[in-house]
Parts: structure tokens; sequence; C-alpha cells
């Protein structure tokens, strides 16, 4: 019976959470026989384990399930959601949120917003062609804007998006290069 969704070496990653939750207890358990140094000292390991849980652990979970089983997922997701204080779900959740753009707002609202954001780079260019930061940041809505069209089937107008970013990219480059070259001249 294959007990791993994909390896074994997700094992480790399994180890530090049980471990977390065990030093956790230790430190709660143990925490008035501490001095201010021991205090101190479980305060940042406790902040280390958390944040590296959440940075790493958690969010890897959240896109790749480690094992097989749903009892075995699910078992790791209570861990893990005690081990960083929020529900792993609300987690992934925010994650599929700040990713993929779509879970929270409308594909209407994103083209709006996107939209938006294209029309307020364009006056900045307008005003001054060699604005380098309106160059990028045009080229990576228009990078958005051809995801948007695409996740709802339109390929030639996210082709032509795409298009369009990557002439911008190409601007903002060249200007970087050339600002360069003034500097090093």
């Amino acid at each position: 019976m294959k007990i791993w969704k994909n390896t074994r070496l997700d094992a480790a990653m399994l180890v530090l959470s049980i471990a977390q939750f065990v030093a956790t207890l230790l430190l709660a358990t143990n925490w008035k026989h501490f001095s201010v140094f021991g205090w101190v000292g479980s305060f940042v390991l406790l902040v280390f384990m958390t944040v590296y849980n959440i940075i790493v652990v958690s969010h890897l979970f959240t896109h790749v399930h480690w094992f097989e089983s749903p009892l075995l997922n699910g078992l790791v997701s209570m861990l893990n959601s005690i081990n960083i204080g929020q529900s792993v779900q609300s987690y992934q959740c925010h994650s599929a949120r700040s990713y993929h753009g779509g879970v929270a707002v409308s594909q209407e609202e994103r083209e709006k917003v996107v939209d938006r954001g294209i029309a307020a780079f364009e006056k900045a260019l307008a005003l001054d062609p060699n604005y380098f930061d309106a160059l990028s940041y045009i080229n990576l809505t228009y990078r958005e804007k051809a995801k948007a069209l695409a996740a709802v089937g339109k390929i030639d107008e996210a082709n032509l998006a795409y298009q369009k970013a990557e002439e911008y990219k190409k601007k903002a480059t060249d200007l970087r290069a050339g600002q360069s070259a003034k500097k090093a001249g």
C-alpha cells in the first residue's frame, strides 16, 4: 500500500511539524521554571518554528498534500493548524487569493482593475516615456491581463496582451541598460 503521495522525503516536513508541536508543549509546560533568558530563548525558538512552518511546511502542504490517504492529510492539516495558530483551510484560501488572484475577485472585476492599471501607467508614460517604474509595472500588468484573458479562453487577446508586455519589458530593459552605460561612461 502506497502511503506517500509523492516522495518519502515528505516525511521530513512531517517530522518538523511534530517536532514543533512537541517543542511547543514542552516549552509551555516548563515556562514558569525558565529564567528571563530562557523565556527570551524560548520565544525566539517558537517564533522561528512558527514562521518556518508557515513559510515552508504549511505552504508546501497547501499546494501538494503528502499522503495518499485523505485521513492522514486531514490529521496533518490539524497538526499544522495547531502549529501556526490558524486553520490550514483558511491559509489555503489566502494562498489561493495571493497566487491565483481570482478566488476573491470575479473575472469581470479582475479585468476592470487590470485595465485601470494599464490606463494609469499609460498616462504616466505619456508624461515621461523614460519612466522606468511605469515601464516595468505596465509590463507586469499586461502579463496579468494575459493570464486573466487566458483563464476565460480568450487566447488571441491573451497573446496580444503578452506581446504588449514583452514590448514594455524590452523598453524597460533597454532604458536601464542605457542608464547604466551613462553612469559607467
